[in-house]
């Protein structure tokens, strides 16, 4: 069985189909944030090992990590929302018609799961590399004392 049907837009309802969409703005939105805070925690690092780092290098390595950490809890309650919305049209369709049997459910369920891979996919990497930014940020901090 391909699985080509499920990742079909066509196939998503609007609001699942929405979700999506906003999970996919906020993983750009995340990965945008990790990638200049990568290159900008390396260049403090280096700087840090020839001079003490001032508080304006320290202020400015903290901005875009709150923004992080509510995309990291943000993304799965959205996953949970799509996957509940598409699990009560399921059954909502069930009640309508009464002959569903398991052909009927099964591709609903796996499509309504979607959403809720998609909000882990962006909140485990997210939340991966905020808490390795907020260790780095903390010794970074330490080591200036």
């Amino acid at each position: 069985m391909e699985i080509r049907w499920l990742l079909s837009l066509n196939l998503i309802g609007w609001f699942s189909r929405g979700i999506l969409i906003i999970l996919f703005i906020l993983s750009f939105i995340s990965w945008k944030i990790i990638f200049q805070k990568l290159f900008h925690f390396h260049h403090i690092r280096r700087v840090a090992r020839k001079k003490r780092v001032s508080d304006g290098e320290l202020l400015s390595l903290e901005k875009g990590l709150p923004l992080l950490a509510t995309i990291t809890a943000l993304s799965p309650f959205l996953g949970l929302l799509g996957t509940v919305w598409g699990i009560l049209l399921i059954f909502s369709r069930l009640h309508w018609n009464v002959g569903g049997g398991l052909e009927v459910i099964a591709p609903g369920i796996a499509q309504a799961l979607l959403t809720t891979v998609a909000g882990l996919l962006v909140a485990i990497p997210a939340l991966f590399f905020y808490n390795y930014f907020s260790t780095v940020l903390h010794f970074l901090s330490l080591e200036r004392e």
